[in-house]
């Protein structure tokens, strides 16, 4: 072989090897990857509730009645003391006037017998000066015992009629005390037939029309502070170990489009009550009463769709949870490194639904694969593509 083949053969094993290089080098895999980021991340119960005041008021009529008036009508506005509703009671009515009328005769009888009184004590008064001195004159021998007799007899009659008059006259002021108090009492049944509103609020509800006979106890209005609504949901007894009072609501609705809604858990009642679901399957469900934070366009009545934030871990690592891979001895990911695939060990949190979070093991801006199930060997060439 002479010099210059031996030069041209040099080369051409170079090359060679490039070829082959380049012919037996892996070729990226194309995978889906994600940033590891920052955010929060919550447990929640989600259920429906209905909206209602937190405050209501029922009003009942308080005696047997007639409906004389109605001054106001469903959905209208009123205020504390507004006029709402007049009844009648005849019976009522015609009781007063007679014990009125029995009051006023109990008086002057009170007052005849006062006079009479008066009168007596002056002649008793008399009739003792005069008895004193037919004793004088009887001791001087200047009356006969009969005469002092007939003075003592004077004097004893004035003090039993006296007696008489003082114990009618206490008589008749008990019967005034007891003729006032019924007069009283009737009064007041009488204002309660003017029913004014305990609340500023809004009509909800009429029951009645004029003219109408009404017994106690019948319901006549509702009323509501339509100003301050709040939520009742019944939450599956199953889960309410998680809820307590104070937990934050997100609440939506169609009502609402876009917008949400924040409160929270108010009250929880002390016991479980029985309700059929949609199947008709027996349930045990809890009443929670929720507060609403903002004003907005519902409604009593109005369904609600609601996130009882149980648990919250804010501004932690959290990546979805099929980005996770688990064996036998460890959790991991796909990570990127250098364009390679990289095992890489983490340890979990707080896991919610779809999310994970990374307590250690990776940092903010990682690159990992959004799939960890793929079957993907360490350093493994990869060519990323974000979601």
């Amino acid at each position: 072989m002479d010099k210059k083949a031996k030069y041209y053969s040099i080369p051409a094993v170079v090359l060679g090897i490039i070829i082959l290089i380049l012919v037996f080098k892996p070729r990226p895999v194309e995978v889906e990857v994600l940033a590891v980021k920052k955010s929060h991340i919550t447990s929640e119960i989600k259920d429906t509730g209905i909206v209602k005041p937190a405050r209501e008021c029922n009003i009942y009529a308080t005696q047997n009645s007639i409906v004389k008036d109605i001054a106001v009508e469903i959905g209208q506005e009123v205020k504390k003391g507004d006029l709402l509703i007049t009844l009648g009671n005849p019976d009522l009515t015609l009781k007063l006037a007679e014990t009125r009328s029995a009051l006023l005769q109990v008086e002057a009888n009170l007052s005849l017998t006062q006079t009479a009184v008066k009168q007596t004590e002056l002649e008793l008064e008399e009739a003792k000066n005069h008895l004193e001195r037919m004793r004088s004159l009887f001791q001087a021998g200047a009356v006969s015992q009969t005469g002092l007799e007939e003075a003592q007899k004077a004097v004893k009659q004035l003090e039993v009629d006296l007696s008489k008059n003082l114990a009618y006259v206490d008589n008749l002021l008990l019967q005034i005390n007891e003729l006032q108090k019924i007069i009283k009492e009737l009064e007041e049944k009488k204002n309660d037939l003017v029913i004014k509103s305990p609340i500023s609020g809004t009509i909800m509800d009429l029951n009645i029309k004029k003219g109408q006979p009404v017994s106690a106890g019948t319901l006549l209005a509702v009323l509501a502070d339509m100003d301050n609504l709040e939520i009742k949901a019944d939450i599956a007894s199953d889960n309410m170990a998680e809820i307590k009072p104070g937990q934050g609501v997100i609440i939506t609705s169609p009502v609402l489009g876009n917008d949400k809604l924040t409160g929270k858990v108010e009250k929880i009642y002390p016991k479980a009550e029985e309700k059929k679901s949609a199947l008709g399957v027996l349930e045990y469900r809890v009443p929670v009463i929720i507060s609403i934070d903002q004003k907005s366009s519902l409604k009593p009545g109005y369904e609600v769709n609601i996130s009882i934030i149980t648990r919250q871990h804010k501004n932690v690592l959290i990546i979805p949870r099929e980005a996770l891979r688990t064996t036998d001895k460890s959790t991991e990911v796909l990570k990127i490194v250098e364009g390679k695939i990289k095992y890489q060990k983490i340890k979990t949190g707080f896991i919610s639904g779809e999310n994970i979070e990374v307590k250690s093991g990776l940092k903010e801006g990682d690159l990992i694969v959004k799939n960890g199930s793929l079957e993907l060997k360490e350093n493994t060439p990869v060519k990323t593509r974000l979601p």
